[in-house]
């Protein structure tokens, strides 16, 4: 699953006030990379919030106080509003995250034509539950430019981390030892209740089959760990 980030836009958020970004080309292709760079004090801080915010769906945890951080100290207005635009492969989502100053609270809305429009709270694709929702991939995948200096510093275990969320590993891992407890636990109710052998022999097979699979992530593990090691090594020299 691809997931790109198009574009996102402000409304009577703190000094921002109205902005709207686009990074789609005219021929509706994205850069390959994409820089954003702001003064200190012009909104770094408050865009990466948002957008973790609005695509982790984590505002709905927000106090009172979090909430009208948020509004500009010389406005009135009682409504703030931050949008993100998403690709999920060529699927096109919209998340909108409305704040009431007033009231302290904020309000969800995912637009899609897979979901037939607009509608109320934070919908992800199912493919998408229990990824985008998880703390640890957001904050590697919304990232600034300290964290940028900790994931590449060779001092810290941060790029490791970073390949575990974003490539999902660590859902591997212990996905694997669930299974691999699952087995042991069945082939031992099967052997104290005089199971045939034949059942046996079939969990064993799938046991091996998880040790093959679980060999193989730790190579593709240790591989990815050796190119960040290279890159940092490279990095000192540039």
């Amino acid at each position: 699953m691809e997931i790109k980030i198009t574009g996102w836009g402000y409304k009577n958020i703190r000094f921002l006030n109205t902005l709207e970004v686009n990074l789609l080309k005219e021929n509706d292709k994205l850069p390959c990379i994409t820089l954003v760079m702001m003064k200190n004090g012009t909104g770094k801080t408050t865009t990466k919030d948002l957008m973790r915010a609005v695509i982790s769906g984590n505002a709905s945890e927000w106090t009172v106080a979090d909430v009208r951080e948020f509004r500009d100290p010389n406005s009135k207005e009682q409504y703030g509003e931050f949008y993100v635009n998403i690709r999920f492969n060529q699927i096109k989502y919209r998340y909108t995250l409305t704040l009431d100053y007033e009231n302290g609270t904020v309000e969800y809305k995912t637009t899609s034509v897979e979901l037939g429009g607009m509608n109320d709270g934070h919908i992800l694709p199912p493919n998408m539950q229990h990824i985008l929702n998880s703390k640890g991939f957001v904050e590697r995948f919304i990232f600034d430019g300290e964290q940028a200096k900790i994931t590449l510093s060779n001092t810290s275990s941060e790029a490791e981390q970073a390949i575990l969320y974003l490539y999902q590993i660590d859902k591997l891992y212990n996905l694997i030892n669930r299974i691999e407890g699952l087995v042991q636990k069945k082939q031992t109710e099967f052997e104290s209740s005089a199971a045939t052998i034949q059942i046996v022999r079939s969990l064993q097979t799938k046991a091996d089959n998880l040790e093959t699979i679980m060999s193989n992530l730790k190579e593709d593990h240790n591989r990815l760990k050796e190119s960040i090691a290279d890159l940092v090594e490279r990095r000192k020299y540039e």
